[in-house]
């Protein structure tokens, strides 16, 4: 069962990163055309550099095409390509096995507070592939996780898992894409999970009182003995396990998306 699950979403996965990969390839289709035109520019002021008079002018308005054409290219995102967009739906599908199979209360008191590590793959995704791709891992598997196995949360636990997932791997991301060592990776995660736990934070003040009729008085209440606590343990341990992980796995993930 676990397996034929695993199946099934990795399927639905790779169907939705290749929807995103189409859009994306358009986009880039167009930025092509861009960059062709510009190189046309190139082409035509060299050869008005060797038929005019005034050479210092001339230069100076080739000089200015040049940079240009290399700010535009040089803004162009990361090609993201067929086997990485497979790295990233086997990584979907992982964490919505987890969530699936792994999940359990903290803290008794609040029993409708579970933990689960579906957050470790998606902060693995970060690392691999980058802060963009580990935003869209986070909203890719907090739709399909909203719809299937944490249904009862409907459209306000999407929003929640976004936002504090999303937040998180933007953080991790960003900042081990700059440094790429133990250090900056132990950085990155020990700032990623203050950052979801300030997220969780500012959502459960916001759309709890909406989700459960809950006055905002009795979500304050909540935040020092049950929400703060909870946020901060749950993205602790799947920061610490994100650590532990990713260097034994990155040369496979890093194999993938080559």
């Amino acid at each position: 069962m676990g397996l034929l699950l695993s199946f099934i979403l990795l399927v639905g996965s790779l169907k939705i990163f290749r929807l995103l990969f189409c859009i994306k390839k358009a986009v880039r289709q167009k930025r092509f055309d861009s960059a062709r035109h510009c190189k046309t520019k190139k082409s035509h002021a060299v050869q008005h550099c060797c038929t005019t008079t005034n050479g210092g002018k001339t230069m100076e308005n080739i000089k200015a095409i040049f940079t240009s054409c290399k700010t535009q290219q040089s803004q162009q995102p990361k090609k993201i390509n067929t086997k990485q967009m497979v790295g990233m739906a086997m990584l979907a599908a992982v964490s919505i096995v987890f969530v699936s199979i792994i999940h359990f209360p903290l803290f008794p008191a609040a029993a409708f507070l579970e933990y689960d590590p579906a957050d470790i793959p998606i902060l693995i995704g970060a690392f691999a592939y980058g802060p963009g791709a580990g935003f869209l891992l986070a909203v890719v598997v907090s739709c399909i996780q909203g719809a299937t196995v944490s249904a009862g949360s409907g459209v306000i636990g999407i929003v929640m898992h976004i936002a504090a997932t999303g937040s998180c791997a933007l953080i991790c991301g960003s900042i081990y894409q700059k440094t790429k060592t133990k250090k900056g990776a132990a950085a990155a995660l020990a700032l990623g999970a203050f950052t979801m736990t300030a997220a969780m934070v500012l959502m459960n003040l916001i759309l709890t009182p909406l989700f459960m009729g809950a006055p905002i008085e009795t979500v304050m209440k909540m935040l020092v003995p049950v929400i703060i606590p909870f946020n901060l343990l749950k993205s602790a341990i799947n920061c610490l396990i994100t650590f532990l992980l990713y260097q034994s796995i990155s040369h496979i993930l890093r194999g993938v998306g080559k």
